[in-house]
């Protein structure tokens, strides 16, 4: 117990510090869950061993736990950031992005496990799965806050957060194929149609409650404000009021709680039309940094070196090579099809690079090794994230820079005069 008031206080003093130092922060080479990944490395029971998650119980629980938690708070964060004039915008690049880019990155990620760790195909697909979402997390860390918004136009951050946010939830039957693959017997039944079933039922079922019960409470929202039911109220209170109801719904229901939370936030968002969402959304970032951040720290902590240790240069090759070959090959495999109004050539060089790993692939990563007794897919999926957090947090401040130097930007974007119109309504 001693264990776990040390990792509250850490926590607590890191989310104050980065708190106090967020703009010189978001200057420097240092991302925030680069930060708190080296404090929980720091802490961990290879350093000075304040902070042992096997001490708790089982880590690979806490930490699907842990991030579940914090991925269900991020989403409903990145579903109140879109806007309509968003979608119509950029709908076009993200739908590719989370359909055709998708099956890209398994396929990719599944190639490098099984040529660079030598697994057997479904087992290789498996970890390909866990790596093929892009972080909210660490992306809201690239385009959220005022650096961001001087350096990126809206539309660039606007697919990052859309795609981001989205296929967060969409991995979900990428991961679910290979893993009951793995470890289910479809008795006799025909293998595509139990998929189908499960499909169904985890997946689809969720997307349809989640977007029922959000925009339910969008229209109450709005119908309690014209009777004058309303005194006051906080869309941050409410928001993530709605986040973990629909979480516990899902989880109850057995469906998957992700792609519930984000449908649950878009249909808020649509159905509550609220003006506030706006003035709320750097109080939702706070809250952002709050869940995910001790994340990151409980991460650094409970990473594998010895497992690493035993092969440690075919780990290392793995994680540089899922950078590589993930994400920039996708890119540009579809150049030709997302390099169309509104994106340029500039945007698709920062968008092929900036698509992190974090807290979803600590999420299916764990989830997918603690359901298989496949403790690679762990390891794997953890050298990939590190290797993640310190390739992008070092890289997002210099090449946001770079990208607002070169090639100039329009003065005054269709989407960000929009934008700002919201902004004052």
């Amino acid at each position: 117990m001693h264990q776990v008031y040390v990792t509250i206080s850490l926590a607590g003093v890191l989310v104050l510090v980065l708190a106090l130092c967020s703009r010189t922060v978001k200057k420097t080479p240092l991302a925030e869950p680069l930060i708190a990944t080296l404090l929980g490395i720091a802490a961990g029971p290879h350093l000075l061993g304040w902070v042992d998650l096997a001490h708790w119980g089982k880590p690979e629980t806490i930490l699907v736990e842990a991030t579940r938690l914090a991925l269900s708070i991020a989403l409903m964060g990145v579903a109140l950031r879109i806007s309509m004039s968003d979608l119509r915008t950029v709908g076009r690049p993200v739908l590719w992005l989370l359909t055709a880019g998708m099956l890209l990155m398994t396929g990719l990620g599944w190639l490098t496990a099984w040529w660079v760790l030598g697994l057997a195909p479904v087992l290789a697909l498996l970890v390909g799965a866990v790596l093929a979402p892009t972080d909210p997390v660490v992306s809201s860390s690239i385009v959220s806050g005022e650096f961001a918004a001087s350096h990126l136009p809206v539309r660039v951050r606007a697919v990052l957060s859309l795609e981001s946010g989205a296929n967060d939830g969409l991995a979900y039957p990428f991961v679910m194929l290979p893993l009951l693959l793995l470890t289910h017997s479809p008795a006799g039944e025909p293998v595509l149609t139990w998929l189908l079933d499960r499909f169904l039922v985890d997946v689809v079922l969720a997307a349809l409650g989640g977007a029922a019960l959000g925009y339910a409470t969008g229209k109450a929202l709005k119908g309690a404000e014209r009777l004058g039911m309303v005194e006051s109220y906080s869309m941050l209170t409410l928001t993530i009021s709605l986040s973990l109801l629909t979480l516990g719904l899902a989880r109850i229901t057995g469906t998957d709680g992700l792609v519930a939370v984000f449908t649950a936030g878009l249909a808020f968002n649509a159905a509550s039309g609220s003006a506030d969402r706006q003035a709320e959304e750097r109080v939702q970032e706070g809250v952002n940094q709050l869940s995910t951040l001790p994340v990151f720290l409980l991460f650094g902590a409970a990473l594998p070196w010895s497992d690493w240790a035993e092969a440690p240069w075919m780990y290392a090759l793995f994680a540089v090579l899922i950078l590589v070959l993930r994400r920039p090959p996708m890119f540009l495999a579809l150049w030709p099809i997302l390099k169309r109004p509104p994106l340029d050539g500039r945007d698709m060089a920062f968008l092929g690079w900036f698509g992190p790993l974090g807290v979803a692939a600590i999420f299916y990563s764990t989830h997918a090794a603690e359901k298989s007794g496949e403790g690679i897919v762990w390891y794997a999926g953890a050298a990939a994230v590190l290797a993640s957090v310190i390739a992008h947090g070092t890289s997002a401040a210099s090449l946001t820079m770079l990208y607002a130097r070169h090639g100039g930007r329009q003065p005054r974007e269709p989407e960000r005069a929009a934008e700002a119109m919201s902004a004052k309504s």
